[in-house]
């Protein structure tokens, strides 16, 4: 699900295998990347969550464990960065994509 104030969902692609083999998370403030980001990962059948600013990514942080976390820099809250620093400190074994 989106994580802000205008909310939207991304549907779900029909007849993909789950597997899940990975938990992932973007945290993207453009839509129209984030979308096509989130579509083509659930087509590789991976699961993921999505956000667009970093306050709500280091919040989703505290209380999910995520394989990957696929992170923008510049982002309305709390910035990137902002957002690796507390990655690191939290979570030495979850990669990071910037």
């Amino acid at each position: 699900m989106w994580y802000n104030e205008t909310a939207y969902t991304i549907d779900e692609p029909k007849n993909t295998p789950r597997r899940f083999s990975m938990h992932i998370l973007v945290v993207e403030d453009e839509r129209a990347l984030c979308e096509t980001i989130v579509r083509s990962l659930r087509r590789l059948a991976y699961s993921v969550d999505f956000c667009c600013d970093g306050n709500k990514a280091i919040e989703l942080l505290g209380v999910e464990r995520y394989d990957l976390v696929l992170l923008d820099l510049n982002l309305p809250g709390a910035d990137g960065m902002t957002v690796l620093r507390t990655l690191r400190q939290t979570d030495k074994d979850t990669k990071r994509l910037i």
